[in-house]
């Protein structure tokens, strides 16, 4: 992975409320909220229809204009310290945010989830418009060398601002712009590859947009963290099926397939669980098949399709795509069963993340809505402008 320090568009330590969710994981309920505030991000990140686009280019031109984004007057990197409490412990990251080459794509970026061209087409067409990467992608760099030379370097940069996104993770931004740290973390993952955590729709878009442009898309803006560092959570994401099916008949046709067991609750250090009709089960292998155990460890997401709503349920690719919403919630899923509003919701276990590494690097693809990683970084942070004619340079400044 090749490393580059870059000269972003910060928002001013004067302006508050400016971060959001990353776009993608934003409700239209939340949106409304956020954009209440007019300096919040998603008035950039989520415009919606072309002329939508042509406003939010609009509104970041102003921002530029008017100070309420700058840039500082030095290539550096961006350092994100989160602190949030999971499963009672208290926790701290440390990841960095620069711009990594990702065209030509020398297979040093690898994605690990399946990208739809509906999806990817939008994100094209929103850069494309606004001549922006409004927020990072998210990568995962394999080992602990990234994390030992960011907690080196962090006492070196400079504090930019503190705020709370979600409500429960404390994030700290701060600058770095002095040659040898930035050397050292660079150096910490040149010639190693790094794994796409979030953002494959964005990734494909920017290397659609590097084939048609010069510029600067030859670049991608990414927030990368260490694989290695324990405060790096993934976990999966719950299907919760909306079609009608009948627990009995769930149940029933599960067990000629894979072996039930009635559980008292969820546990999502043990495999996959089914939640219906107010009771849990848990899923696992019936037989010494080493192919269906091998996938069910691997690739959880695609056995589930296979053999949970193709095989049991009798779903066809049509029901499971319009029948099947997909939340990293727990608690929000099995309310939709129990509200009636779902016939039942499949519970995916947290990721070992040795496995996930292994299989990644391997070059495997998994499924659509394989992983949900752990926290995520606030969109806001940086926007990175690729496209230096379309746009004028806001005033830089030493931040």
């Amino acid at each position: 992975m090749e490393m580059e320090g870059f000269r972003p568009f910060l928002f001013s330590s004067k302006v508050e409320n400016f971060w959001s969710p990353p776009f993608d994981t934003i409700s239209p309920e939340e949106e409304r909220e956020l954009k209440k505030n007019e300096h919040n991000i998603t008035h950039i990140t989520l415009p919606h229809g072309s002329g939508s686009i042509a406003a939010s280019a609009a509104t970041f031109r102003t921002w530029a204009e008017e100070g309420v984004l700058s840039q500082p007057t030095k290539d550096c990197l961006i350092l994100l310290r989160q602190r949030f409490s999971h499963n009672g412990k208290a926790e701290e990251r440390i990841g960095v945010v620069s711009l990594v080459r990702v065209y030509p794509d020398d297979g040093s970026i690898k994605p690990h989830e399946m990208t739809f061209e509906g999806p990817r087409k939008n994100r094209e067409e929103v850069m494309n418009g606004l001549g922006l990467i409004p927020e990072p992608i998210f990568l995962v760099s394999p080992g602990n060398a990234l994390r030992n030379a960011l907690s080196k370097s962090i006492d070196k940069a400079r504090k930019v601002y503190n705020f709370y996104q979600p409500k429960d993770v404390e994030n700290t931004v701060f600058l770095l712009d002095t040659g040898k740290e930035m050397k050292e973390i660079m150096d910490s993952t040149s010639g190693r590859v790094a794994i796409v955590a979030d953002g494959h729709h964005r990734l494909a878009a920017i290397k659609e947009l590097a084939k048609k442009y010069h510029g600067g898309w030859e670049y991608a803006m990414a927030y990368i963290v260490s694989s290695d560092d324990p405060a790096l959570f993934i976990s999966g994401i719950h299907r919760i099926v909306t079609l009608n099916q009948r627990n009995a008949d769930i149940i029933g046709s599960l067990r000629k397939f894979v072996t039930v067991v009635e559980e008292k609750t969820w546990n999502p250090r043990k495999g996959i669980f089914l939640y219906s009709d107010g009771k849990f089960y848990s899923i696992s292998i019936k037989t010494d098949d080493a192919l269906q155990q091998k996938e069910y460890l691997d690739d959880p997401g695609m056995f589930v399709r296979r053999t949970v709503l193709e095989e049991a349920c009798t779903m066809n690719k049509e029901e499971i795509e319009a029948g099947t919403i997909y939340s990293h919630d727990s608690d929000y899923a099995i309310k939709m069963v129990d509200e009636h509003r779902a016939s039942m919701a499949i519970l995916m276990p947290d990721w070992n993340k040795k496995v996930f590494t292994e299989v990644v690097s391997s070059g495997r693809i998994l499924s659509q809505k394989s992983t949900f990683f752990y926290p995520k970084p606030p969109s806001g942070i940086a926007i990175y402008r690729p496209c230096y004619h379309c746009i004028p340079t806001g005033k830089p400044v030493d931040l």
